[in-house]
């Protein structure tokens, strides 16, 4: 998916395939540092280490046999906040 201007309820939810993650590993290698600053919705301060965050992220879905993941725009201390309330949500049934 390729937005002229990044728009995360777009991005959210959405299921990007192992090929596709392939696709835009190639892309960004072809990009070359300064091209990767330039991508609409990648921070330019990140071009540097983009390359090696979409490398891990193919090795352990082709490591775990899965076919893509699914994007999400909540970060770590989002989903820690879920689960605490989740874990506290249950508690008030017991």
């Amino acid at each position: 998916m390729q937005l002229a201007q990044y728009r995360p309820e777009r991005v959210h939810g959405c299921f990007l395939p192992l090929p596709e993650i392939e696709r835009l590993l190639a892309m960004l290698v072809a990009a070359g540092p300064e091209g990767r600053k330039k991508i609409v919705g990648l921070q330019p301060e990140r071009a540097d280490i983009i390359l090696a965050g979409v490398t891990i992220v193919k090795i352990v879905l082709q490591s775990l046999n899965l076919k893509g993941l699914t994007v999400s725009e909540s970060d770590l201390l989002h989903g820690l906040v879920w689960e605490l309330a989740q874990q506290l949500s249950k508690q008030k049934l017991e």
